[in-house]
């Protein structure tokens, strides 16, 4: 059975267990959201994705991002993918180091369009092959999001990733999304980093979502390189499990 095919069997299979809560995702764009999970909620964020550059194709597929959460403002978090690297040179395939973390939720009112959440993964060694690091890594984020209008929002995310070696990076992004209704929505998002602290690398993407039901959700995205020459696409299928 085909990744896309076993990947709409749980989506509709979860359907029928899930409550009233309505997913919201980090993925498809760059942007990490400002929500966490319900509480006692699972969700589920997987896809597939690949990625270009010169003469060399990474395939990602799948990847996934577990949540869970254990309080109505804090949320654990696990990410991993598996990865086939082919150039005309080489061809690498396995698992990419893990990565273990959690989101908190810093301010979040009902009197506010604004909210914010601090969110941090530590990165483990732990990848096959080529794929794994020397050192223990880090990935911290502050994600910020605004309701502009009822259909008009703005996030982004402001963050340092360190893996253990030389100055590490700044990393940025920001998503402007439109409800086209209430099951479509598109976004546009400029992201990067400063490499380093030296180098400042800018990215572009853009892609939908399509809110099959409130807590099944499809995505998929188109991005590219302004100072430097590669793309990307990826599509996936999220799911909420709230055990309410």
């Amino acid at each position: 059975m085909s990744l896309f095919r076993t990947a709409l069997l749980l989506a509709f299979s979860i359907m029928n267990i899930v409550a009233h809560a309505q997913i919201v995702t980090d993925r498809p764009d760059q942007t990490e959201s400002s929500i966490t999970v319900p509480l006692g909620a699972f969700q589920i964020e997987s896809g597939v994705q690949a990625f270009y550059q010169g003469n060399t194709r990474t395939i990602s597929a799948p990847n996934f991002l577990l949540r869970y959460g254990l309080s109505k403002k804090f949320e654990l978090r696990l990410f991993n993918q598996r990865l086939d690297v082919r150039s005309p040179f080489a061809e690498f395939k396995g698992m990419d180091d893990l990565q273990f973390g959690a989101k908190l939720q810093l301010f979040d009112k009902e009197s506010s369009s604004t909210k914010v959440a601090l969110l941090s993964h530590m990165v483990i060694p732990s990848g096959t092959g080529n794929f794994q690091g020397n050192y223990l890594g880090t990935i911290t984020r502050l994600c910020i999001s605004h309701s502009l209008t009822e259909s008009l929002g703005l996030a982004y995310n402001i963050g340092y990733q360190y893996y253990g070696q030389q100055e590490g990076d700044i990393i940025y992004s920001m998503s402007l999304s439109k409800a086209i209704n209430k099951k479509f929505s598109v976004y546009i998002e400029p992201f990067g980093e400063w490499d380093e602290l030296e180098v400042l690398i800018l990215n572009f993407d853009t892609g939908f979502t399509y809110q099959y039901h409130p807590h099944v959700q499809f995505d998929f995205t188109y991005g590219l390189g302004i100072y430097e020459e590669f793309s990307y696409i990826a599509a996936g299928v999220s799911c909420l499990i709230n055990k309410e």
